[in-house]
């Protein structure tokens, strides 16, 4: 695998030199600072560069941020169902952070330090990304005589097997609009909602690296929250 190098575009507090600085990477950078030292702020600044302009505007559209941007105050409530949305409504709420907000961040409220209380979006945008993964699989049946080849594989799929590398003493059951967990060889199952936080945040933030558009960076704000150091450490993420 080829691993082509990048550049992000940093802002510089500097008077003395340009308003930002070029920063190389490969593909991950990490940005590590003690408490109240900014890193919620570059990370909203990276999803939007306007909003810390004087001049912008009260309010823009989705497509004006840069980056898909996860906000460390989460709320990890996750559903004991998903709701039945059409695909393109569901990722359009999924993008917006909830279904009342359309403005500049996915986070409701402060855009540095607001609350985003997108579990239940999440869950539905990766189930009727299921259906449409399936609907287009039965369409090319029909178009192929019944030879569409193997069944493709869809985001609940990726996070399924993601997560179970992440966390092996453990098995995800997904089922119809339905997640549940299970210690491996039992038959003793227990609800998403009854997960523990850190399963919660590894299902959380999988489904959202998944689901992000591919245009755009993907901003996590401290990503390691609820994670166990032996977890951090895994090779796996």
């Amino acid at each position: 695998m080829t691993v082509r190098q990048q550049t992000l575009e940093m802002p510089n507090t500097s008077q003395d030199e340009a308003p930002t600085v070029a920063v190389s990477h490969t593909g991950v950078v990490v940005i590590v600072g003690s408490n109240g030292s900014g890193k919620s702020r570059l990370g909203s600044w990276l999803e939007n560069p306007t909003l810390q302009a004087t001049a912008a505007p009260p309010a823009f559209g989705n497509m004006d941020r840069l980056a898909y941007r996860v906000g460390a105050q989460r709320l990890l409530a996750l559903p004991e169902q998903a709701q039945r949305v059409a695909p393109e409504r569901a990722q359009e709420i999924l993008l917006q952070g909830n279904e009342m907000t359309n403005g500049p961040s996915r986070v409701q409220g402060d855009a540095v330090v607001g609350q985003l209380n997108d579990f239940g979006p999440l869950l539905n945008a990766l189930y009727a990304q299921r259906i449409k993964v399936r609907e287009q699989y039965y369409v090319l049946g029909q178009q192929t005589a019944g030879q569409p080849g193997p069944a493709p594989s869809d985001a609940l799929d990726r996070l399924r097997s993601i997560w179970m590398q992440v966390f092996p003493e453990r098995e995800l059951i997904i089922q119809d609009h339905v997640v549940s967990a299970r210690s491996p060889g039992t038959d003793s199952t227990y609800s998403a909602s009854k997960m523990s936080d850190g399963e919660r945040v590894g299902f959380y933030l999988i489904g959202h690296v998944l689901l992000a558009p591919e245009n755009l960076r993907i901003v996590i704000d401290e990503p390691e929250l609820h994670l166990h150091p032996s977890i951090q450490a895994s090779p796996t993420i």
